[in-house]
């Protein structure tokens, strides 16, 4: 207990305590480890929500991430990053991080994260994480295991289509943000909004808005067929400010041709031993990050804000030092003791990408009581963050439909998939198939399927012709039968 209040304690202490005739302190300055600095004692009885509660409504998101430093020699004096702009006495609203590999570049991201996980509730903050390469940036900050994270993407770099989706996400959750806070509400920025949710808790039409935190690790720069994700990046540092999004772009090469115009627009920068002084240049106006090997001290940073004459020295929080008395580091106690915080109800922005076959079970369907739609699977709507029904209705006013596609591409699949579907959801009295077969034979796996009335294999001519005469024997039966005065159609 007392080694946990000290622990808490010791950033109140005043600087020369016990000088004057008191007990003079003649120890080495205390350089305070991750907990200390996010005002951790003991992290399974640290009470997350009172803290998140309390940071509901500050007009700031401001994290200690790091230490000042001079040279090699640490110092106990923290350094912050308050992601408001600058004209609310903050330092961004969006940022580059920059370091070659071995730098310490992601160790310093997932320390910057961290501390927003523990300072900032579910409903103040929300983390899109991206990561070009696949690494362990963000490993364990799972959307189903971390509240705040409301996508977890990674290895962007060779799965073109999910760069793709990403855009689309971003992009129409600027348009969503955009519509209700200015259209809906009447209110000119985030800001507004939520001086005005202050005045309506608990209240449905006044829902929490998290400050939405875009953060991308290892971007080089898009592939020729990915150029949009620029241009939408660049929408949203534009726009951002009143939305609240921000954007946290880090890479390996920071200059124009990674960042294109988006780099006018990432006003706090970090860099850390990069390969040219030219990439130090466009991060922090000097060369120095390029000229940073040799020294006792690892990871080094250095920081440019707007407000910095020069560029000033950091190093990142020790959130891999071990817990007292636990065998697990600082961050992962974290996460752990995240995880089994209660779930608030956020909006989940990244629905799970269809890339993995759907069996029917998942889909659990129901018998229908009426129309001909059939649901054979789901459609990706991630524009609109949502995973949709994907029903064909052979009742519409398109009863016919065509299904095309290379040897190999799901064809027959499909054909198999809307057969099995019709069984779950209509009696053979409602719907049922005459089923042509092609030479390969596959659909003969659901000929013995309760609602198909007849089955052909090209190779067997008489039977074919044993079912074209039944489906013309049919529509000649039905033809009469709507036909028939004061008949009502089929």
């Amino acid at each position: 207990l007392a080694e946990t209040f000290a622990r808490a304690m010791y950033q109140h202490r005043p600087k020369g305590y016990g000088a004057g005739g008191g007990v003079q302190d003649e120890r080495a300055e205390h350089i305070p480890d991750f907990f200390e600095a996010i005002a951790i004692g003991d992290i399974e009885t640290h009470d997350l929500i009172k803290v998140w509660k309390s940071n509901a409504f500050t007009d700031e998101i401001k994290v200690p991430f790091g230490y000042m430093r001079k040279g090699d020699e640490l110092t106990p004096e923290l350094s912050f990053l308050n992601f408001y702009e600058e004209n609310r006495d903050g330092n961004g609203p969006h940022g580059a991080i920059a370091g070659r590999t071995g730098s310490g570049k992601s160790y310093f991201l997932r320390a910057i994260v961290l501390a927003l996980l523990a300072l900032y509730g579910p409903d103040k903050v929300a983390l899109i994480l991206a990561d070009f390469k696949g690494g362990s940036t963000f490993l364990g900050m799972d959307p189903d295991r971390i509240p705040h994270v409301v996508a977890n993407i990674s290895d962007l770099e060779h799965t073109a289509e999910l760069v793709d989706r990403l855009g689309a996400v971003i992009d129409g959750e600027v348009t969503r943000r955009e519509e209700f806070i200015t259209g809906e509400k009447g209110c000119k920025d985030i800001f507004e909004y939520r001086e005005q949710q202050r005045q309506h808790p608990g209240e449905l039409d006044w829902p929490p808005l998290p400050n939405l935190f875009v953060v991308i690790e290892e971007f080089n720069g898009p592939r020729p067929r990915q150029r949009g994700i620029n241009e939408l990046l660049t929408r949203v540092s534009r726009v951002g400010r009143s939305l609240g999004m921000h954007l946290v772009m880090c890479s390996q090469h920071a200059d124009r041709s990674t960042f294109g115009e988006l780099l006018e627009q990432l006003a706090f920068r970090y860099c850390m031993a990069v390969s040219s002084p030219h990439q130090s240049i466009t991060m922090i106006g000097t060369d120095a990050a390029a000229k940073s090997s040799g020294g006792t001290l690892t990871g080094k940073i250095w920081r440019r804000f707007s407000c910095d004459e020069a560029p000033v020295e950091i190093r990142a929080l020790d959130h891999s030092a071990s817990v007292s008395g636990r065998n697990a580091t600082m961050a992962d106690a974290l996460l752990d003791r995240l995880s089994r915080e209660p779930a608030p109800d956020v909006r989940r922005l990244w629905t799970k990408p269809l890339r993995e076959p759907v069996t029917l079970p998942e889909l659990g369907l129901q018998r229908q009581k009426d129309g001909l739609g059939i649901q054979i699977g789901y459609l990706d709507d991630p524009l609109y963050h949502r995973t949709l029904p994907w029903t064909i209705d052979l009742g519409s006013n398109t009863p016919h439909w065509l299904i095309s596609g290379d040897p190999g591409s799901g064809c027959t699949t499909t054909l198999q998939t809307i057969v099995l579907a019709a069984c779950a959801q209509h009696t053979p009295q409602h719907v049922s198939f005459v089923l042509l077969d092609s030479r390969s034979g596959q659909l003969h796996a659901v000929a013995e399927s309760a609602n198909v009335i007849a089955y052909a294999h090209s190779g067997d001519a008489e039977s074919v012709k044993a079912a074209l005469d039944e489906i013309d024997r049919l529509m000649r039966l039905r033809h009469d039968a709507v036909t028939r005065p004061y008949s009502a159609g089929i």
